[in-house]
């Protein structure tokens, strides 16, 4: 596997709060409630 560079902090954070509205959205989609707090892919309602 290649080294590669680390990102900058703030793109993976930037990364992580758009995955998290785009789950959100597809969850809601789907009929979940769209509220959902996740903390290292542990989410409950």
């Amino acid at each position: 596997m290649e080294f590669v560079r680390p990102l900058e902090p703030i793109l993976i954070i930037d990364d992580v709060k758009q995955i998290r509205a785009d789950l959100s959205q597809v969850l809601a989609g789907l009929g979940f409630d769209d509220t959902i707090e996740c903390d290292n892919f542990n989410c409950a309602k």
